[in-house]
């Protein structure tokens, strides 16, 4: 309670002498006899600065000041209790506790042999309960292993109830859920087009687009990319900002029956280059202002929003082509970030595709679903 190391008479004294300060474990490989030990030893240091505050260990620790030095507090505390059940001396009349750690457990030596309490704060998105249970666990797990000579590995003590193994292991696991699995991302934007024809697909400021449109102009699309000698497979690079004509893009793309490469303009040049010739793109769909800035492969492009290109594709029938877009077609191939070398292009399936998606949609209420398909 702060008052080893305090002036004179400071335990008859009014007030709590409370002080808190971090402990740094190191666990690693480290046997349980190792850390008791390793324990005991680092307690037995800071008695020296027991009075330091907290602010200053946060300052010569440097952690950001934002950063909490450590979120869960263990307190040992001495409770003494016969004076209240006897009646005389004080006598309690209420008491409040709040802390401002997500986690707080306090062990309560009650004075008597063999005979603690636990007292356990825990935000309440978790849960005393389960906070209890991981106590618990360990500690009896702790025991059976100094018992057994505490050579046993800390990673290897037991920490789980067998009601959390199964949550984390089947509960939320448990996530299989149906799918249409043998259609494609193509076949559910048709389905959809045909039944909410004249619904916003989508938005941008004042700009909509319907689905009947979106659906007609990426045949479009898929025609001219056809007529230009992509061939079903073709991987091709989809280099816009983020609008209208990305869409129609990118579903044109798929319906040609070939797979799209993203390309986000904001990349630099060289990491833009290095997926271009890595993914073999013989098409980039793109618009003018991303080729003017001179980002992509000239011999590849093929600008959306230029007049000739524009003709072209207006000259195209608007009705869908039957490719036979399959559900184990590749749709798109996305880059890693390549923080650990070379970016490496990961191949997504139409099948991959949807599951995901379907899998997603779970997460939505169902006012937001009704919002979603309302406004897409």
């Amino acid at each position: 309670s702060g008052r080893l190391q305090g002036t004179a008479q400071a335990a008859s004294m009014m007030g709590v002498f409370i002080n808190t300060l971090p402990l740094r474990m190191s666990l690693g490989k480290c046997e349980v006899s190792e850390l008791i030990a390793q324990v005991n030893t680092r307690l037995q240091g800071l008695l020296e600065y027991e009075q330091t505050p907290l602010s200053e260990a946060q300052r010569c620790s440097g952690v950001d000041t934002q950063m909490p030095l450590f979120s869960a507090v263990l307190n040992y505390r001495h409770t003494q209790v016969e004076a209240v059940e006897t009646g005389s001396g004080p006598r309690v009349i209420d008491n409040y506790e709040r802390t401002n750690y997500p986690f707080n457990v306090s062990v309560e030596d009650l004075g008597q042999a063999h005979c603690f309490g636990l007292d356990i704060q825990v935000d309440s998105s978790v849960g005393a309960e389960r906070v209890a249970g991981y106590f618990l666990t360990m500690l009896s797990s702790l025991l059976a292993a100094l018992e057994a000579g505490g050579s046993q590995a800390v990673s290897q003590l037991e920490m789980l109830t067998d009601e959390e193994r199964n949550r984390q292991l089947s509960t939320w696991n448990d996530t299989a859920r149906p799918y249409p699995a043998t259609d494609s991302l193509v076949s559910l934007f048709e389905a959809q087009a045909d039944v909410r024809g004249e619904a916003v697909a989508a938005c941008q400021g004042e700009a909509s687009i319907s689905y009947a449109e979106l659906d007609k102009r990426a045949n479009q699309v898929a025609r001219y990319l056809r007529s230009e000698g992509a061939a079903k497979g073709s991987l091709i690079g989809l280099c816009f900002e983020r609008h209208i004509d990305m869409l129609v893009g990118m579903l044109g793309i798929l319906k040609a029956g070939c797979a799209y490469v993203p390309l986000d303009p904001a990349y630099p040049q060289a990491r833009l280059k290095f997926m271009c010739e890595d993914a073999n793109l013989k098409f980039v769909l793109t618009e003018r202002a991303i080729e003017r800035r001179n980002l992509l492969p000239q011999g590849t492009l093929c600008v959306l929003d230029d007049a000739t290109v524009i003709e072209h594709i207006a000259r195209q029938s608007d009705s869908s082509l039957d490719v036979g877009v399959s559900f184990d077609d590749l749709a798109y191939v996305i880059y890693t970030s390549g923080s650990t070398g070379q970016p490496k292009g990961v191949m997504i399936t139409h099948q991959n595709a949807v599951a995901m998606l379907s899998w997603a949609e779970q997460f939505y209420t169902p006012a937001q679903r009704a919002h979603v398909l309302a406004s897409t």
